[in-house]
């Protein structure tokens, strides 16, 4: 990025050369290289002798002298550098080069000699700088007015030793500016004498900043003013800790400025944009404001396309003359030239933003990575190197920045990773920090899909998602744009046929949403698996995307070893793979070690599930903080050793003579999990005897416990359910607080909320915040319609156990059910942010959009939890319904489709699929016998009797239809559904007291059951 600076520079080719910047107004314009003495307030010293070489090094320093002189006339800043040369790689010391803006500095050099055996050469007797390039920089994208002059020291032989002597003068062209300076001890080596001296008078006074690894100065006051002096010998220059934040770069900084407040560097830009982005009377910015008003009343998309004509339709080129190093140039100037630098830029994007009533203003940061610490530098303009606009919109803060290119909408602007800005008012305004946002989705995912089930040796069909979100997907499209489509096509083969190995790679394509800034990749082919012998005659394939390599931190023992070590935040990365297993997975068994752990500053999550014939592996890394301790570093780095190996599937090796008889079976869950899959199936006796055998084997876990009251409340037999929360707390060895929220739920369950409130509220008598019974309670007085009631109970709560899950899960529901949807979704954001693994947590946010009415965010976060299993149903449930509100019934049966794919095993797909086809109206016939089907499977079910009977409506045979609403009703009353939908079957049969109260019934306990069936085509006579 463009420097907001102005600052000449001396280059001694490889030795480090002063760092060193300075302010005030500008002496006469110096186009050429002075030649002089010293100003008298230099004080010279002699360079002592060469010390002792370490091995290897081209050149020692003997000498580095600087000294500072601030006034009311500006800063002049002396340097002395002398050194030897010790190999021929050092005499590339020899090509001298200066710099410097002829409008506010003029350099003067001293001296240039070379120290020969006892002799010294004075190289200016017969050389002098030579200027190369005037006015321009235009090969770099820089418009800048300064000068650079070389010269080359002839005959520099391997043990000479080079001193040269220079000065600078500088003026800082904006009035009110003050005095700056930075040096950084960081020569190579054992220096015999680095000195720094700093004079000013008392109408300049200095504060100074030393970096920790520096000892103090000597601060003195002089008839002048003061004057500061570091001096140091046969110094080794401190080494800032490899791995550490930036803010370690400044241990060896000495660092000098006139300004005691950030305010007052605010307030000094301040009026210098705001006069910059005022609009001249009759500008041609104004059409262009007109254009925008008419597109959008949005402030967001209005702010969005500002954005984008700025970047779009101004190049870039930084603009340095005249002062331009600090000023921007005016809005119509910039737009009238089409380029501009970050500080044009802005001023034109804060006109516009004026323009359209969006408050806006600049703010100063550092883009080079040295924002981190900055609140804990001394205040200055040069801590900054890039100027972009600040704007609050519906009470979010974005940072829009003009230089970038390709943001379509500012609701994808990631907060830039500068971590400091400062704000540009005229009253002055304090550092603010940059706070980024958790990222709710990856950066970047991949999505490979196998379907092997034609054999573990016939070539399997292989399908690649790659996605890519923010910045990777603007870069991607910019890629691809640039290139001819054909070109792309193979070179992007031949990768991803390299990446995986035994796939044939054969088609691609690729899509990029600007508004979303997303692009997907699509990749289809063909491969026969990769299968290695492993012991005891089998074979072995490791999964793709399986494999975790974790940092590993280094760091020389000499550096501080309590410096914490930086991490790239934040940053998120997500492989998934599934695979449809050969055989329904019979003879096939997945081995590999599950992860979810914090390692080195980075949340892993590294899991596997085989059922049904298929595997879903899921492997995620997604950094949780800016440092990390050197504990952790330690952690990460033993684990990096260690390895975790890979996920893999096993399965008999044929051709092996040691090939077993029995093949590997997939891992027994457990009764627990087999009980489950006996429930699903509709085999409640089998599932409780199973759950009772868990529970024998651990009496005192609770898991077993809980699956039996489950089971016992979904079959209505709540004294049984009662009876074994009493049982359960005996033996549990949780808080009693545990099975007292239990017990009090069995009752919800069984209409007696009241009851259930009198118990929760004597437990909490004694344990007054105990999250599981305010959990409880809330879901109670939920049922007594005191929705108030319920949200106390829940923010008391949460007041205890701020980031409890199931708590904040619930909040979010209850503001959904209060119609609060903007909070809700804050609300679930949050919540995802804090897992974004965790489908149930995307398809609730899913939820929450569709309520909130903002069907397309609905649709990304229902196929983002689809990406991360593309096996889950009911995700592909949640989707299917998703598009039935959204009215793409097309799309819903698709998903449906997919479900009884998937799980033809139980009632709940085909009853998906039923539903979607009675819901669109279309093949109703079909939609009959799924639901017929669904039934066989699990005869009593009231949801599938539901969606029957809405099939027998659709179809006309309404005798039919309101028996199956009477059948779904008796053994759930409460169905709202059902209810709405015997009510239109009652009028329609000449019924309407009837079908009126059934409608009014169904309204009571949901509200929005009208709009959902208006939203079938079916409404109320």
């Amino acid at each position: 990025m463009a420097a907001l600076t102005a600052t000449a520079t001396v280059a001694v080719a490889s030795p480090a050369p002063v760092r060193a910047a300075a302010e005030q107004t500008a002496p006469a314009d110096v186009r050429t290289v002075l030649y002089g003495p010293p100003a008298a307030w230099v004080k010279p010293i002699e360079a002592p002798p060469a010390p002792t070489a370490p091995t290897g090094a081209a050149f020692v320093h003997r000498l580095i002298d600087q000294q500072v002189r601030v006034t009311a006339e500006g800063e002049e800043i002396y340097t002395d550098i002398a050194f030897k040369i010790l190999t021929e790689e050092g005499l590339a010391a020899g090509s001298l080069k200066l710099e410097w803006d002829p409008a506010s500095e003029a350099v003067t050099v001293h001296r240039l000699v070379v120290l020969r055996d006892g002799e010294t050469i004075d190289v200016l007797k017969s050389d002098k700088f030579e200027i190369l390039r005037r006015e321009t920089n235009l090969e770099s994208a820089m418009l800048d007015g300064r000068l650079t002059a070389t010269l080359q020291v002839k005959g520099l032989r391997v043990g000479d030793s080079l001193a040269f002597t220079v000065s600078r003068r500088y003026r800082d062209p904006l009035p009110g500016a003050r005095a700056e300076w930075r040096s950084t001890v960081d020569h190579p080596g054992v220096a015999p004498r680095v000195r720094i001296r700093v004079l000013w008078t008392k109408d300049r006074p200095i504060r100074w900043l030393k970096g920790a690894d520096l000892p103090a100065p000597t601060v003195s006051e002089t008839d002048a003013g003061g004057e500061l002096l570091l001096d140091l010998k046969d110094i080794k220059a401190p080494q800032a800790p490899s791995g550490a934040p930036m803010r370690y770069a400044y241990i060896n900084q000495l660092s000098l400025s006139g300004f005691e407040t950030w305010a007052q560097v605010s307030s000094l830009m301040a009026p210098y944009y705001a006069r910059a982005a005022t609009l001249e009377a009759g500008s041609p910015l104004k059409a262009e404001v007109d254009k925008i008003r008419v597109a959008s009343p949005d402030p967001a998309v209005r702010a969005a396309l500002a954005l984008k004509l700025v970047q779009s339709q101004v190049r870039y080129v930084f603009v340095g003359l005249d002062g331009g190093g600090r000023k921007p140039a005016a809005a119509d100037e910039t737009w009238r030239h089409r380029f501009g630098d970050c500080k044009g830029k802005t001023a034109l994007l804060l006109a516009l933003l004026a323009q359209l009533d969006i408050p806006a203003e600049a703010a100063l940061v550092n883009s080079s990575g040295r924002g981190d610490g900055l609140d804990q530098r001394l205040p200055g303009q040069d801590m900054f190197d890039h100027v972009i606009v600040r704007t609050t919109i519906g009470g979010r803060t974005y940072w829009l920045d003009g230089t970038r290119s390709g943001d379509e909408n500012i609701a994808n602007l990631d907060v830039p990773p500068f971590l400091w800005a400062l704000p540009l008012r005229a009253n002055g305004a304090n550092l603010e920090k940059m706070e980024p946002r958790p990222l709710l989705k990856p950066y970047g995912e991949t999505i490979m899909r196998v379907d092997a089930s034609a054999g573990a040796d016939v070539p399997a069909d292989v399908t690649v998602q790659a996605v890519l979100r923010g910045d990777q997907a603007i870069e991607a499209n910019r890629q691809v744009s640039s290139q001819p489509r054909d070109e792309v096509v193979r070179a992007s083969l031949r990768s991803w046929s390299d990446e995986i190995s035994w796939v044939d790679f054969t088609d691609i394509d690729w899509t990029y949403d600007a508004n979303a800034a997303l692009f997907i990749i699509n990749l289809r082919g063909k491969g026969t698996i990769h299968w290695w012998p492993v012991a005891g005659g089998l074979r072995q394939w490791d999964l793709d995307g399986s494999g975790l390599q974790y940092t590993s931190f280094q760091r020389d023992s000499a550096m501080d070893p309590k410096a914490p070590y930086g991490v790239a935040y934040p940053s998120f990365g997500r492989w998934v793979t599934a695979i449809t297993l050969p055989d329904g997975g019979e003879g096939y068994q997945t081995n590999g070690r599950n992860l979810n752990e914090v390692v080195g500053g980075a949340k892993v999550l590294r899991s596997y599930v085989q059922a049904h014939g298929r595997v879903t592996l899921i492997r995620s890394l997604r950094t949780v903080d800016r440092e990390i301790s050197p504990e952790d570093a330690k952690a990460s780095t033993q684990r990096a050793r260690e390895g975790v190996g890979v996920v893999a599937i096993r399965a008999v090796d044929k051709d092996s003579k040691d090939a077993p008889k029995t093949a590997p079976q997939p891992i027994d869950e457990g009764p627990l999990s087999a009980g489950y899959e006996a429930w699903i199936h509709d085999r409640p006796d089998q599932a409780l005897r199973l759950f009772q055998k868990a529970r024998d084997a651990q009496p005192t876990q609770d898991a077993p416990w809980q699956a039996m009251v489950n089971l016992l409340v979904s079959r209505k037999d709540y004294a049984g359910a009662l009876k074994l929360c009493d049982q359960a707390a005996r033996k549990s060895t949780s808080p009693p607080q545990v099975w007292q929220a239990n017990r009090a739920g069995v009752l919800i369950a069984a209409d007696r909320a009241d009851e259930a409130v009198a118990d929760l509220e004597k437990a909490l008598a004694a344990t007054p915040d105990d999250k599981d019974l305010l959990l409880i309670l809330a879901r109670a007085h939920g049922q007594l319609k005191k929705p108030d009631l319920a949200r106390k109970d829940l923010d008391r709560g949460l007041a205890a156990a701020p980031t409890d899950t199931e708590l904040l899960r619930a909040r979010a529901w209850s503001a959904m059910e209060a119609k609060e949807y903007d909070d809700a979704v804050a609300r679930l954001e949050a919540l995802v942010a804090m897992d974004p693994d965790n489908i149930y947590r995307l398809t609730s946010l899913s939820h929450a959009y569709q309520m909130a009415n903002r069907p397309e965010d609905a649709r990304r976060e229902a196929d983002e939890a689809l990406r991360i299993d593309p096996f889950k149903v009911d995700a592909l449930i949640w989707r299917a319904e998703l598009f039935q509100r959204q009215k793409r019934f097309d799309l819903a049966l698709a998903d449906t489709e997919t479900i009884v794919a998937l799980r033809p095993d139980i009632a709940a797909s085909w009853n998906s699929r039923c539903w979607a086809r009675a819901v669109s109206g279309v093949e109703l016939d079909k939609a009959l016998a799924d639901c017929n089907t669904s039934l066989k499977l699990r005869p009593r079910n009231a949801a599938v009797l539901d969606s029957r009977a809405l099939t027998q409506l659709r179809r006309g045979d309404l005798k039919a239809a309101l028996a199956d609403y009477d059948a779904a009703l008796a053994l759930e009353p409460k169905q709202a559904a059902s209810l709405y939908g015997r009510g239109l079957v009652k009028q329609k049969l000449g019924d309407q007291t009837g079908g009126q109260a059934d409608l009014k019934a169904a309204i009571a306990l949901e509200a929005e059951v009208v709009e959902r069936f208006e939203g079938y085509g079916l409404k109320a006579g």
